[in-house]
């Protein structure tokens, strides 16, 4: 038993060639590496993905001396036993172990690969704000003529929402002192025309109690002349 466990390691040894290859690259970057195995000038090469046990994970074979690009993979091998990988526009996904491999007679050899793909993270460079200086709104006044006063209504730039209320509150101030104003003006001209009505009745009445008196003086005055001539 201790005899088959010894051999099949033995076997496990000779199919593991070299150190494992650790391969770092960012998410829509490429990486290259190369694989390099012993004995291997005439032999076909392989690229696979872990645990490589069949057909099905085989990504990428290349014959020696040639070039074949499969997807996002090729391989180039060089001849002399040492082929390279390049994987281009690296994803997420991409990450995990692979392994270099080269076919031959009996047991393949292979060398592990381990690529870890890097996310990247978009910096947006830090730039001073546009800021939008409003300049304060100057007062403008409005002129308002109302029964011989002159009234002075501060009004404000009616482009914001606050000036637009402070110029409707001004606005209605000033109708509440014209309404006062114009109520006083009525109340004075009424007392001054009932004054003149009552002056003007008081005239009229004295002027007719003149005109009854009159006649009855020149009456007393004609008897005196009678009785005057009487006595003599």
């Amino acid at each position: 038993m201790k005899t088959i466990s010894i051999f099949y390691c033995l076997l496990y040894a000779a199919g593991i060639e070299g150190t494992d290859i650790n391969v770092e690259g960012f998410e829509g970057e490429e990486v290259s590496f190369q694989c390099s195995h012993k004995l291997a000038w005439k032999n076909n090469k392989y690229f696979c993905k872990d645990p490589c046990k069949g057909s099905e994970d085989i990504l990428v074979t290349v014959q020696s001396g040639r070039r074949v690009e499969s997807g996002r993979i090729a391989l180039v091998d060089s001849g002399d036993g040492v082929f390279t990988v390049t994987i281009s526009q690296l994803q997420l996904s991409d990450l995990g172990k692979y392994w270099c491999a080269v076919d031959r007679p009996g047991f393949d050899t292979f060398t592990a690969v381990h690529l870890t793909v890097k996310e990247v993270y978009t910096t947006v460079p830090y730039t001073d704000e546009t800021k939008t200086v409003i300049p304060e709104p100057s007062p403008t006044w409005t002129h308002q003529s109302i029964s011989n006063s002159t009234q002075f209504t501060s009004g404000m730039d009616t482009s914001r929402p606050a000036n637009i209320s402070t110029a409707l509150n001004s606005t209605n101030g000033g109708g509440q002192n014209t309404i006062t104003g114009t109520v006083l003006y009525a109340t004075v001209g009424a007392v001054a025309v009932l004054t003149m009505l009552v002056l003007t009745t008081m005239l009229v009445r004295n002027r007719r109690e003149n005109a009854k008196v009159q006649p009855q003086v020149c009456s007393d005055s004609t008897d005196l002349v009678s009785a005057d001539k009487r006595g003599v």
